[in-house]
């Protein structure tokens, strides 16, 4: 009779296990807010440099991203800023590395001519959600900035594939409208990227949220191909956002940490022009803040 009750109860807790798995969305899909990456206006920076920090934000509607504040900090430098702007900040001149950064910090930077800082962001939802995250970038003198000569990997272009219709070549950041009649539930996507010579290996990370769809969205393939297959929610809005990474640096140099950059855009079926209160291009702006420097106004 025991062996009969313990058999019953992993029974029971193998289907529970089953359910709960069933229940939990993939890394790739977008149910909830979300910071997917952080990045740069450029990868390597040198003393004096002023650079702009941006984050990407996910599962945000644009009502409450209005409403959203994010709180850098980049040593004991602080900046709290509307969501929608990137945080500029310029860079320590070398005798103040340490002040910034710390004592181990300046030591590496002033024998081996550059050092990893830290950025951190903490975005603030109006509901009290905290979303924190982090990334680290490099600073080098200029002599050392100039011969690593780094390329970030850019995003120019998004490449769609659709069945039974010609493909689609759209700037990188566009919404993307399918033409008119597409029946297709599954479609091609691909980046097009400025690519550099010196780097041996890309990271993709595809992400999907729905927008007023009715089902949710399914990317195939694992979301980390060049090339992915989305399938499409018969109604509604589509929102995919694209990680481009330098994976190369893993094995090559740490220095390469700053190599990223991101997308997002929209898929529509159907539609002749975009909405422009959420579909409209990213614009940029400089917006200065209270404290007399600048932000950069995205959106």
């Amino acid at each position: 009779m025991k062996n009969i009750v313990v058999t019953i109860f992993f029974f029971l807790f193998a289907m529970l296990a089953g359910c709960a798995g069933d229940t939990v969305a993939p890394d790739w899909r977008i149910e909830g807010p979300r910071v997917l990456a952080i990045t740069a206006d450029k990868p390597v920076f040198s003393p004096g440099d002023t650079v702009d920090f941006s984050l990407l934000l996910a599962g945000v509607d644009m009502a409450d991203r209005s409403e959203a504040t994010v709180e850098w900090s980049l040593g004991n430098l602080l900046k709290s800023l509307p969501a929608d702007r990137a945080a500029r900040f310029t860079m320590p001149d070398t005798a103040d590395v340490d002040i910034y950064f710390g004592a181990d910090t300046d030591y590496r930077y002033t024998t081996a001519g550059r050092a990893t800082v830290m950025v951190h962001a903490v975005v603030r939802l109006a509901d009290g959600t905290l979303l924190p995250a982090q990334k680290s970038f490099l600073l080098a003198k200029s002599s050392v900035a100039t011969a690593l000569n780094y390329q970030a990997p850019a995003i120019n272009r998004i490449l769609v594939e659709i069945p039974g219709h010609s493909g689609l070549s759209v700037e990188a950041g566009d919404p993307v409208f399918l033409p008119e009649g597409t029946t297709a539930e599954t479609i091609g996507i691909q980046a097009e990227l400025n690519e550099n010579p010196a780097i041996k290996a890309y990271g993709y990370r595809w992400f999907v949220e729905s927008s007023l769809a009715d089902t949710a969205p399914v990317i195939h393939d694992g979301a980390i191909s060049s090339k992915v297959e989305v399938e499409l929610p018969p109604l509604g809005l589509l929102t995919v956002h694209l990680i481009v990474d330098d994976r190369s640096e893993e094995a090559a140099d740490a220095a390469y940490a700053g190599g990223l950059d991101f997308v997002s855009f929209t898929i529509a079926r159907g539609a002749d022009s975009p909405d422009e209160d959420t579909l409209s291009p990213d614009e940029n702006a400089v917006d200065e803040l209270p404290d007399g420097s600048d932000a950069l106004l995205t959106d």
